[in-house]
C-alpha cells in the first residue's frame, strides 16, 4: 500500500473514531457536573466580570494557569460557558489520544492496536460515565 492509502486510511478511521466520541458526548452537553456548578463556571463568571486576563492577577480556583487562560480566552466570546468548558477537555482528550496512539505506534507497530488504543482514549468508560450520569441521577 503506498504512502498516500495509508494516510487516506488512517485519516479516514480516526475521523471516524473522533465522530463517534462526538456522537456519544452530545446527549451529555447539558449535564453540568458538580465540578462545573461549585467551581469552573464561579471561576469563568469571575474571570469574565473581572475585565478577562487582567482578572487573573488576582488568584483563584486550584486548576493549572494555562487552563485559568482558556478560560479567560473564552470570556471574551459569546459562546455557551459549559459548552465551551466541555469543549477545551474534548480538545485535551483529542491530544492525549493522539499521544497514546503514537506510544502505541512506537511501542508495538500495529495498525490496529494503534486505533484501539485512539479510540479507547477517547471512548473509556468514565467519559461514558459521565455522559450518562445525568440519566442515572434521581
Amino acid at each position: 500500500m503506498n504512502n498516500n492509502k495509508k494516510f487516506l486510511k488512517k485519516f479516514l478511521v480516526l475521523t471516524f473514531i473522533i465522530w463517534v466520541a462526538i456522537l456519544i458526548r452530545i446527549p451529555g452537553l447539558p449535564f453540568m457536573s458538580g465540578d462545573y456548578t461549585a467551581f469552573v463556571s464561579k471561576w469563568f463568571d469571575t474571570i469574565k466580570v473581572g475585565g478577562g486576563f487582567a482578572s487573573l492577577k488576582n488568584a483563584m480556583g486550584d486548576y493549572t494557569q494555562p487552563y485559568l487562560y482558556l478560560l479567560a480566552i473564552g470570556t471574551y466570546t459569546n459562546i455557551n460557558t459549559l459548552f465551551y468548558v466541555k469543549m477545551l477537555s474534548f480538545v485535551f482528550e483529542l491530544m492525549a489520544a493522539f499521544y497514546i496512539m503514537k506510544i502505541v505506534n512506537i511501542k508495538y507497530k500495529n495498525p490496529k492496536l494503534v486505533y484501539l488504543s485512539f479510540g479507547l482514549v477517547l471512548l473509556i468508560p468514565t467519559v461514558i460515565f459521565n455522559v450518562f450520569l445525568k440519566y442515572l441521577v434521581f
